[in-house]
């Protein structure tokens, strides 16, 4: 039986001849502008060749015709790929409510969870397909991930060990297991597990994920050289990433050096003092120990954290007409009338209270994302009468921290990829920072050092729980207990779950011939923010005793 038009379309797409099956698809949908099928390959031909915009128009309108389960799901994930999870989420739940007894659906909304942060979700999921008989070692290994940021660390290790009977190469299967070893000290056991996984592994992220796991180890170990390599290895595999990512990598120092320039910002206007005493940002450069603060400032009853729920950023998307025209922020700003101000106070509001959950004028909201650092004239702006805490940490500690991590990829955590571009990313921030104290009239702030949280914990938080606005008492020091029972979603979430420790003060000692070649662009920070003077009076810090 000879193949009709539409078939030969089909194969084409499939062949991955893009362009001709385009050319057949819109030839059937001229003589047949309303059928879904067509409609549906004309948007996916649009997706694969990154033109989203028009995938979405294509997707929606076949939905129109027909409200059919593929047309959902395919919208779906074309809204994964977009970054608007929320639309993904409502597709993919739709389409599990038209074919309930589909793996796809459920398995795609799984991982969205997951990325999310949104661990019991995720878990929710990923049971469901193990409870159908759908999950294979991927589902498995993913719900160890969720299961451990949920510190469920007996069923992280045996839904891993199931994944690890279907498929003994699972990175995450693995990753879990290395750092569950790694917690337990067991560090050696978690080094072979992780040699072993990275040979059998070619992912560059997967790769990169375990490469990362093998630097903690090692440098736990003392091997602080094999450690470094494992980083930069690390790291060479992100940049290879990052080289297809559709990031660009410029979009914040283009907007540091806007706010740098700009004299002066627009003043706000029609400011609510009630909302804005509310109000307190809690910023620094990534890896300043805010995590740390953040589970100290959760223990005092009135206190409201946003667990780094990205508002500011959302904000800033709304003003500028979506993710894909960030780059008309910050200029935006300087047309900006008073009612238009206020919507966006109002439109802040009532989002910080949706994601926390919490509302009422005697709650204090700790809005902790540290980038929004960059962001504090904006905010400034916003709210007049808001306060900043700001972390500090030995700038070198700081950027071979974040070079340590294996973050997401986005537009800021591109910088981490190599220690010096790090150290010039810092540079400019911390500048930035600088700028907009010595500019911005009636910004309060409180500046404290991380390493003065961990040495001299009751006077250090004292003070900062005197900025905020509450009582410290003893349960302050137990801060630790109630963390272990809560999700952490920053990749210190192995730590704050344990007493006070000083092996991340001064870490950058051990790295002293890596190190070298960022020493001299840090410099004046080190000088700024009396980190010389610091590490001659506290050679060999000491945490307080515990309780």
């Amino acid at each position: 039986m000879p193949e009709t038009r539409e078939q030969q379309a089909w194969q084409l797409f499939n062949a991955g001849r893009l362009d001709e099956s385009r050319a057949v698809t819109g030839e059937l949908l001229r003589m047949d502008p309303a059928n879904a099928r067509l409609l549906q390959l004309d948007g996916m031909i649009c997706a694969r060749q990154q033109r989203y915009a028009e995938a979405e128009a294509r997707l929606k309108a076949a939905l129109e015709i027909e409200r059919s389960y593929q047309g959902l799901l395919l919208l779906g994930q074309l809204y994964l790929v977009a970054g608007k999870t929320a639309s993904a989420e409502a597709c993919l739940l739709e389409a599990s409510e038209l074919q309930p007894e589909s793996p796809e659906p459920r398995l795609t909304l799984g991982n969205l969870y997951a990325h999310l942060g949104k661990h019991e979700q995720a878990i929710e999921s990923y049971r469901w397909l193990v409870e159908n008989a759908h999950a294979d070692a991927g589902v498995w290994g993913n719900m160890a991930i969720s299961l451990e940021m949920l510190r469920s660390n007996g069923e992280a290790r045996q839904a891993a060990t199931e994944a690890l009977q279907l498929d003994a190469d699972n990175p995450s299967a693995n990753l879990v297991l290395a750092r569950l070893d790694r917690r337990d000290d067991r560090t050696r056991d978690s080094v072979a597990r992780l040699q072993v996984a990275i040979a059998n592994n070619q992912h560059p992220i997967h790769r990169a994920n375990l490469l990362s796991e093998l630097g903690h180890a090692l440098d736990r170990m003392g091997d602080f050289d094999a450690a470094f390599d494992a980083f930069r290895r690390a790291n060479a595999d992100l940049q290879a990433v990052a080289a297809s990512a559709p990031f660009d990598k410029d979009l914040y120092r283009r907007r540091i050096a806007h706010f740098r320039d700009a004299g002066t910002l627009p003043a706000g206007a029609g400011e609510s003092d009630e909302t804005g005493r509310q109000l307190i940002f809690f910023v620094g450069f990534p890896r300043s120990g805010t995590t740390l603060l953040e589970q100290i400032l959760q223990t005092r009853p009135g206190v409201v954290t946003t667990q780094e729920e990205p508002l500011i950023t959302d904000l800033i998307a709304q003003l500028t007409g979506g993710e894909r025209r960030l780059d008309a922020y910050p200029a935006i700003l300087a047309g900006l009338s008073a009612s238009a101000i206020d919507g966006l106070r109002q439109l802040y509001m009532e989002n910080l209270q949706r994601v926390t959950r919490s509302s009422g004028a005697g709650l204090t909201y700790i809005d902790k994302l540290p980038l929004n650092i960059i962001e504090a004239g904006f905010i400034h702006m916003l709210f007049p009468a808001a306060r900043f805490i700001v972390a500090l940490r030995d700038p070198r500690d700081v950027c071979l921290s974040c070079f340590m991590q294996s973050f997401k990829l986005n537009p800021a955590t591109l910088h981490f990829l190599d220690l010096e571009d790090t150290a010039r990313f810092y540079a400019a921030v911390l500048e930035l920072w600088g700028h907009y104290k010595s500019i911005l009239g009636g910004l309060r702030y409180h500046e404290y050092r991380y390493e003065d949280l961990v040495v001299n914990f009751d006077a250090t938080s004292k003070q900062i729980l005197e900025f905020v606005g509450v009582e410290w008492d003893l349960a302050v020091r137990s801060f630790h207990e109630q963390a272990g029972a809560k999700m952490v979603r920053t990749p210190s979430f192995i730590d704050v779950s344990t007493p006070l420790y000083t092996r991340a003060v001064g870490r950058w000692k051990n790295y002293g011939a890596q190190v070298a070649a960022i020493q001299d662009i840090l410099a004046p920070y080190v000088a700024a923010f009396g980190y010389s003077a610091w590490n001659q009076a506290h050679s060999s810090p000491q945490p307080q005793p515990r309780p």
